[in-house]
């Protein structure tokens, strides 16, 4: 949805991101794709985990936030 989420880079390095509306304010969150360790064959797989960096105009939503992404 523009001006809500956007979705930027490479399969295995792509980074989502998007506004929350929140209790206290708003907020913006990035998930980011971390690439796996190369297999038998030298592919790169899946990292199997998520980085998500919070940017939150009141950390009273902290919590909020993280039950969201869940």
């Amino acid at each position: 949805v523009a001006g809500i989420e956007e979705v930027s880079g490479a399969p295995g390095r792509r980074v989502y991101r998007r506004t929350l509306r929140l209790p206290y304010g708003t907020g913006i969150v990035a998930v980011q794709e971390r690439p796996g360790r190369p297999d038998r064959a030298g592919r790169t797989g899946s990292g199997g985990w998520l980085e998500a960096r919070l940017h939150l105009t009141d950390p009273r939503d902290l919590t909020t936030s993280v039950q969201r992404l869940r």
